[in-house]
């Protein structure tokens, strides 16, 4: 397992994740919201 940090906007399309080291391709990615850039809960709107 890998963990990467990266920052998402919301309605953009995430593309498979390539490792920078390997550059072997991920496309069975789970991401998981872990701050809001507003400041809100992340597991309620």
């Amino acid at each position: 397992m890998k963990i990467e940090y990266r920052e998402l906007i919301q309605g953009y399309k995430v593309e498979p994740f390539i490792d920078s080291e390997t550059q072997q391709v991920y496309n069975d990615v789970t991401w998981q919201l872990l701050r809001r850039e507003d400041g809100g809960n992340v597991y309620r709107n």
